[in-house]
């Protein structure tokens, strides 16, 4: 099978129709990582208007499979057909591996479930903090920190857009463990932005490792790759050409990444908020707790399994 000749960075190692997925709960990475894997694909410095090589399913291909329009608030028609489009799209994009974008929670939706492990070769998962999740989700919602502190708790949290297919992104925990703790998502690979953030280098690397499969890294795209997605060239993107993924609320690079923020930014109560319910997750994935202690863990497990 020919492949577009802009796309030689990520070639043809298999013909079976499958996807390897960047995944991740929203404002975790997830963007930083398609820009890299883009600019790597097409052997040029990155676009922040052009991520193609690491898409999404959108809203067109659901309308397609569906044969009409879809109206973006039928929340159960587009889980009944998410599977149906995403092979439509495997089918159409002749790059290998096909490396695709994703929010979803790895679980079933009204006994659906979003994610085939025969449509499915792997995962890449990024998590990061909660603490600083709710900073980065806050200002591109354009809600308060209160009120997104409670979406990321909320089971059912599902993002909606006209003019975008539904993100089934449930609440950061349930997101998290659905892909790190999922036996159905073979391959998945945890990486936690902190680390990516500290040495983009060496992760960036391993990505490319499990994107190509044991295949030769091209140093020369690698290079070009890392030097034009590094946060303060992406801003300065942002800011003479403006980005498409932004929101109306604000710049999508404007806070520069990093992390550790919430220490100067939330509240005692509303670190309390986030640690009291995420607090196993958390430290599981080494995010140390600043507030809670175990009696208060222990409460809360005892709700969650209602026998308090």
């Amino acid at each position: 099978m020919e492949m577009e000749p802009e796309a030689e960075g990520l070639k043809e190692f298999e013909t079976d129709l499958r996807a390897l997925w960047i995944a991740s709960y929203p404002k975790s990475g997830n963007t930083w990582v398609r820009l890299f894997l883009s600019s790597y694909a097409f052997n040029k410095p990155a676009d922040i208007n052009s991520q193609s090589a690491v898409p999404y399913i959108r809203k067109y291909v659901y309308d397609s499979v569906a044969g009409d329009e879809i109206d973006h608030k039928d929340i159960r028609v587009f889980a009944l057909l998410k599977q149906a489009a995403l092979w439509k799209q495997l089918q159409e994009i002749k790059v290998r591996p096909l490396v695709m974008k994703t929010h979803d929670i790895a679980a079933e939706i009204n006994g659906i479930p979003l994610f085939q492990p025969n449509l499915s070769m792997g995962a890449i998962y990024l998590v990061r903090d909660p603490r600083d999740v709710v900073i980065s989700l806050s200002k591109h919602m354009g809600s308060t920190i209160d009120d997104t502190i409670a979406g990321m708790q909320e089971p059912s949290m599902v993002l909606t857009d006209e003019n975008m297919a539904p993100n089934f992104i449930s609440s950061w925990d349930l997101n998290v463990n659905s892909w790190i703790k999922n036996t159905d998502v073979r391959n998945c690979h945890i990486l936690k932005y902190e680390e990516l953030y500290d040495n983009p280098r060496d992760n960036f690397r391993r990505i490319l490792e499990v994107v190509l499969d044991g295949h030769e890294i091209d140093e020369e795209r690698f290079e070009q790759a890392l030097r034009s997605t590094g946060i303060k060239e992406l801003q300065t993107q942002e800011e003479h050409s403006g980005f498409s993924e932004a929101s109306k609320h604000g710049k999508f690079f404007e806070g520069g990444g990093g992390y550790g923020k919430w220490k100067t930014i939330l509240t005692p109560e509303q670190v309390f908020k986030i640690e009291s319910v995420f607090a196993d997750t958390m430290e599981e994935l080494g995010y140390e707790l600043s507030l809670v202690d175990n009696n208060v863990i222990d409460l809360n497990k005892e709700i969650k399994n209602g026998t308090r």
